[in-house]
């Protein structure tokens, strides 16, 4: 009997150091996977960021060019003040993306991106833009002063035009420079990928023949001294942490642990036991599971869906594996409950895109799912809107009641808003008072009158302390070609105008 104890103690060390070894060396596949993933996804955003940083350049330029002249063109008062306006807007963004370009933007992290020939090539279309921007600024300038003539403004025309051709091809070189040079990492994060597949195939492969063999081979010697001492292996049962339970074809139980008992729906001093009937299985047919062990010959884990014999659901993994016993064919199967984990696993999914206030969708959700959004719209042509919400004189409740009842007001608004919206549409808290609804499938006629009907029901509801809340809106639908960046900007805008006209109104984008 001593001999038989020391034996199972050796198996059982020996299980372990190789379950252990099998679990690190998973950790090991899966953290160098994701690892790989991430970088790929981070390279490749910087180098798309900086692209169309590029990209925007070029586009800006010609759109100066254009303004110029037909600034110059036109005699008539009200169209010069509006190619003004939107010269003196295209300067200052084509001004601060160039700024971006050659000094990098924390922001956008675009620092550390640039090879030492975008430098250089940076570098050299500066004079370029200096002229160009020089001379933008002087029309500016003369037109604003109204200190000019036409052959002041021709000469600093013919300036931009002819350095506009040299900055242009200067910047499709370094589009191109970007593109090769995106190429190269590209390729190289491909070789990484390869390298790891090879470590991932050899690690496979470590585990199959260094770990799992074995373990198959340990368990089936451990069945086969089990065979010999029906009191040890009785004892082993009733000792052993988990659900364990020793079955035949019919799934009639042999033994089972002391954790065992719980998912039986009876008391099994009274008659006996059949897994089958005693267990509620919800997401699988144990019978054929036990059917495909029994071909295959393998060990079979998945997460399985039970009930206890009180009707508590559980999920558990289960682990099957064919063995004998006395002679006859039988299953080990064991019962590992996951339902804390799988809880904590689907609460951190919650939290990491969910407003910890008042339960919306928060930040990360939003960047989560808008660029879809917008591809989607673009790609078959389908209107989408959007329209900003931020409550009317918050600052003044904080201070006046306290931030406890500022959250209230909060929470009572945004369920305001979640019943006056379709279930389609997103509603999301950017932060503080202010909050953002995305309506796709919704052009702007639409979205103003969902903003108005929210702002209505903001307005007509009674908060128990503070009383009635206002609110102001800015609304706008997509234009073709615009990014959420700039869709945002618009209705923030119409937003700022509907608070300088008096608050608690909408105004369109």
């Amino acid at each position: 009997m001593d001999e038989d104890k020391m034996n199972y103690q050796k198996i059982y060390r020996k299980m372990r150091k190789r379950y252990i070894l099998s679990a690190l060396s998973i950790f090991i596949l899966f953290t160098s996977k994701q690892a790989i993933i991430q970088l790929q996804i981070s390279q490749m955003e910087k180098m798309s960021r900086a692209m169309n940083v590029a990209g925007s350049q070029r586009m800006l330029s010609q759109k100066i060019s254009k303004d110029v002249l037909m600034l110059y063109q036109s005699d008539d008062k009200k169209a010069i003040e509006s190619y003004l306006t939107e010269l003196e807007n295209s300067v200052e963004k084509w001004e601060m993306y160039q700024n971006n370009l050659l000094d990098g933007e924390k922001k956008r992290q675009l620092i550390g991106i640039h090879s030492a020939k975008i430098e250089s090539m940076l570098m050299e279309s500066g004079q370029f833009f200096d002229k160009i921007l020089r001379a933008s600024k002087d029309i500016l300038y003369l037109f604003k002063s109204g200190e000019y003539d036409r052959y002041q403004l021709l000469e600093k025309i013919l300036i931009i035009h002819n350095n506009e051709g040299e900055f242009l091809n200067r910047m499709n070189d370094i589009i191109y420079q970007y593109d090769e040079e995106n190429r190269i990492k590209i390729k190289a994060i491909q070789q990484t990928e390869h390298f790891l597949f090879a470590i991932m195939i050899i690690l496979i492969a470590f585990i199959a023949v260094f770990v799992f063999y074995p373990a198959e081979k340990t368990l089936k010697r451990a069945f086969m001294d089990m065979n010999e001492s029906n009191e040890n292996l009785i004892r082993l049962f009733r000792t052993m942490h988990g659900a364990i339970y020793l079955v035949n074809k019919e799934t009639d139980v042999i033994f089972m642990s002391k954790d065992a008992e719980q998912f039986i729906s009876m008391d099994t001093r009274d008659s006996a036991v059949n897994l089958k009937r005693h267990i509620k299985w919800l997401s699988i047919n144990l019978e054929a599971v036990l059917e495909q062990i029994q071909k295959d010959e393998k060990i079979v884990e998945m997460e399985v869906e039970v009930q206890d014999r009180y009707e508590n659901y559980s999920i558990v993994l289960l682990s099957v594996v064919k063995g004998e016993y006395r002679g006859i064919q039988t299953f080990l199967l064991n019962m590992f409950d996951i339902t804390m984990q799988k809880k904590a696993e689907e609460s951190m999914k919650n939290m990491a895109f969910t407003d910890e206030l008042t339960g919306l969708y928060n930040r990360h959700f939003l960047d989560m799912i808008i660029h879809e959004e917008i591809e989607r719209s673009e790609r078959y042509n389908i209107p989408f809107s959007a329209f900003i919400v931020d409550l009317d004189n918050f600052k003044q409740i904080n201070d006046k009641w306290g931030h406890p009842t500022g959250d209230s007001v909060l929470k009572k608004v945004a369920d305001i808003i979640s019943e006056n919206i379709r279930m389609s549409d997103y509603l999301i808290r950017l932060g503080g008072e202010e909050f953002i609804v995305l309506m796709p499938h919704t052009n702007l006629h639409g979205a103003s009158f969902a903003a108005e009907k929210v702002r209505n029901a903001i307005e007509i509801a009674e908060h128990p302390l503070v009383g009635t809340v206002t609110a102001s809106f800015g609304a706008g639908e997509r234009k073709k070609g615009e990014t959420y960046r700039l869709l945002y900007d618009r209705i923030d805008y119409a937003l700022y105008e509907a608070k300088e006209s008096g608050r608690n109104c909408v105004r369109e984008a």
